[in-house]
């Protein structure tokens, strides 16, 4: 399923730009699997475009409440679950550098994290015995049942059932 939406926005100095979003929900076999993205410009011109929504919510102004009330439900599931078959780590492994990588990465580097840089997460949940998530085990090639090594598959994480009927009700 996908589906697109239109917002009249402005920034703060007074231009009016349009910002498009596309949300799409595809079944991928393992479960449900959630994306959106945007783009913003002004009369054929171009102004940001991706993975974006976060950079609308700081910097533009939405002209209608009521299209501030769609992009919000937009951006809450994009923050959640955009493209939620495609995780690098565990629930566990993520949560940690969600929780702590950007204060260990300031602490080791004397500077404001800047991006993400995957040789410095591996070492930062190695320093916290996460490298390897014992709780998650996954198959080698061997059969055997290992714990997972962060980065080296793609994992699923499966959408609640209530938030899956907020990303449904986007498509109605």
């Amino acid at each position: 399923m996908k589906n697109n939406f239109s917002f009249r926005v402005k920034k703060e100095n007074g231009l009016r730009y349009t910002a498009n979003v596309s949300v799409e929900l595809e079944d991928k076999g393992k479960g449900q699997v959630f994306s959106a993205m945007a783009d913003v410009g002004n009369g054929g011109r171009f102004e940001i475009g991706g993975q974006c929504l976060d950079t609308i919510k700081q910097e533009y102004i939405f002209m209608k409440d009521s299209d501030k009330v769609i992009f919000d439900e937009i951006f809450y599931l994009w923050s959640n679950y955009h493209l939620n078959g495609m995780n690098a780590g565990t629930r566990r492994q993520s949560d940690a550098i969600a929780n702590g990588y950007d204060e260990w990465y300031s602490n080791k580097t004397g500077e404001a994290r800047r991006g993400m840089d995957y040789v410095l997460q591996c070492e930062f949940l190695k320093s916290l015995d996460l490298y390897e998530d014992k709780e998650y085990l996954v198959e080698n090639e061997n059969g055997e049942m290992v714990p997972y090594v962060y980065g080296t598959k793609w994992l699923y994480r499966e959408i609640p059932e209530t938030d899956l009927v907020r990303i449904k009700a986007l498509f109605e």
